[in-house]
């Protein structure tokens, strides 16, 4: 928000992790809110990984939708 980092590899460095887990972890961030209380309840689907997670749709509905049918897009 500064303008101190300018992209997720100066994150990464930052934090002193991969740029790929910065990724991951930011696309994690704007899951629905419906899903974020389901996996903090532990009612997601079984076998629900991050990979799914992180390939969902924008639009929070839809995301819902992906998850109750257990597939992607």
């Amino acid at each position: 928000m500064t303008g101190e980092v300018t992209d997720t590899q100066a994150i990464a460095k930052r934090l002193g992790c991969s740029d790929r887990q910065v990724r991951v972890t930011l696309t994690l961030a704007f899951l629905s809110p419906v899903i974020v209380k389901r996996a903090a309840g532990g009612t997601l689907p079984s076998g629900l990984g991050v990979t799914l997670l992180c390939d969902l749709p924008v639009d929070w509905e839809k995301q819902v939708q992906v998850i109750s049918h257990g597939c992607a897009r």
